[in-house]
């Protein structure tokens, strides 16, 4: 796995400003408030009680913890494992 630093250029400790946390993310500051307010979004901590921060490391596991692999998803009609057509027997 790559570290934060290689993936985004900053070491895994860095506090992000809510604007850079958008642009590494690719959303807008709209949805990152959002995601904030409504408990969805990654961590974040605040500093003096009113400068809201996020950790890259903590940034790198929210996603982490989000991601989906469809290979490995269920397939409880065909049984043929992941990725297969059952009319056709090849990838879907």
């Amino acid at each position: 796995m790559e570290s934060c630093e290689a993936t985004w250029g900053y070491p895994p400790d860095k506090l992000l400003k809510p604007e850079e946390t958008a642009e590494v993310l690719a959303v807008t500051l709209n949805t990152l408030r959002h995601w904030r307010t409504s408990g969805r979004g990654p961590s974040y901590v605040k500093l003096d009680g009113h400068f809201v921060r996020y950790q890259v490391r903590a940034l790198r596991t929210w996603l982490e913890r989000g991601a989906v692999n469809p290979l490995y998803r269920e397939h409880t009609d065909s049984g043929q494992g992941p990725g297969m057509d059952v009319d056709a027997g090849t990838d879907a």
